[in-house]
């Protein structure tokens, strides 16, 4: 018999704590309060192949400053997003509502990137 599907409830995304990638370097970036990240690209597959004999990139890299660089450097993997999102809210004398809209969004960003990735604890 299938086990049912639990469902991700807001509390559970609350709950969850973003963590960064550990094969991802952050170093800092030309101007002040900027970073840059680089990440080691894996071929697999029949591109594994061609990027043996042809001149392929092997690092990908962002450039992130201001709010990026703030967001980036908040996430430790101790603090949950709720953390997260009130001392965002907080700092920038936001409503909850619109710190969790805006960190939401640039996680988003940041996981479609591989840079980042949230864990969930589903009971």
């Amino acid at each position: 018999m299938a086990r049912p599907k639990k469902k991700l409830t807001l509390e559970h995304q609350f709950a969850s704590i973003p963590v960064r990638n550990p094969g991802v370097t952050a170093s800092e970036g030309e101007t002040p309060g900027s970073l840059l990240i680089e990440q080691n690209l894996v071929y697999r597959g029949l591109a594994k192949v061609f990027a043996r004999y042809l001149p392929v990139r092997s690092r990908k890299r962002f450039l992130l400053d201001g709010l990026g660089a703030d967001v980036y450097g908040r996430i430790d993997g101790k603090k949950t997003l709720e953390q997260l999102i009130d001392e965002f809210a907080e700092e920038h004398k936001l409503t909850f509502l619109e710190s969790r809209a805006l960190l939401l969004e640039y996680l988003r960003t940041l996981m479609r990137r591989g840079l980042v990735v949230a864990g969930f604890k589903m009971d």
